[in-house]
Formats: C-alpha cells, sequence, structure tokens
C-alpha cells in the first residue's frame, strides 16, 4: 500500500442552504473536492463575541483529496468569524 491515496472529510457549515449550494459548486468546479453533501438543518451552539449562540445552519460534508487542503481557496471561502477562540 505504499502508493495509497490519502482522503479526508472537511466539515463546513453555511448560514443558508443557497449559501452552502454556492460553496459546494465552487469547490466542485475549481475540482478542489471529490464530493459535497449538504445536510440542511443543523442546530449549531458556538462562542460568538463572548456569549454562547445558538443558530440554524447547514452542514457541508466535502470529500477531497489529502493533498488538496493544502489549497488557500479551501481553507478559507470566506465569512470565517465564528473560528475565533471560545469567549473572545
Amino acid at each position: 500500500m505504499k502508493n495509497a491515496a490519502k482522503y479526508s472529510l472537511v466539515l463546513v457549515t453555511a448560514p443558508d442552504l443557497k449559501t452552502a449550494r454556492g460553496l459546494a459548486r465552487a469547490t466542485l468546479k475549481a475540482r478542489l473536492v471529490a464530493c459535497a453533501n449538504l445536510v440542511p438543518r443543523v442546530e449549531s451552539h458556538y462562542w460568538w463575541l463572548g456569549k454562547i449562540e445558538t443558530a440554524a445552519e447547514v452542514l457541508i460534508i466535502f470529500k477531497t483529496h489529502e493533498t488538496d487542503l493544502t489549497e488557500p481557496s479551501l481553507r478559507h471561502s470566506g465569512s470565517a468569524d465564528a473560528a475565533r477562540r471560545p469567549g473572545e
């Protein structure tokens, strides 16, 4: 298994289905992912501006080759403000 490919799942949330579909289509067109699964109506709990918040979001499960994770467009696609440390 010397040449075995390494694959990864990347979990991303989007605020709504329209945004999630746009992200899925853009990453597929750029051939950064092999597949994108959209899971609507996910309930998310997270820290935002020092408070715990709750929101309905769409979970996107991207299936990609491990080497594609180095692509800047896959690592950051926009509103990553929620990626702050808890309590910030």
